[in-house]
């Protein structure tokens, strides 16, 4: 979380992105029963909550600074 919040929002939206791509991947995988790191379906959730987590509080913070 610590890394998460050093980053600029730029940042953290493409890593968003790309982490969402990842778990579509494997879940496919894991669909097709190709997946030998099942324990990677709830990192991968648990990192994009985070990242969301952390974008979210930026735009509120944001937001209340503007009123």
């Amino acid at each position: 979380v610590k890394e998460a919040r050093d980053r600029s929002d730029a940042e953290l939206r493409s890593l968003l992105d790309s982490k969402r791509e990842e778990l579509h991947q494997v879940r496919f995988k894991h669909a097709l029963g190709q997946l030998d790191k099942t324990h990677a379906l709830k990192q991968l959730k648990r990192d994009i909550s985070r990242l969301s987590t952390v974008l979210r509080q930026r735009e509120l913070s944001q937001s209340q600074a503007q009123e």
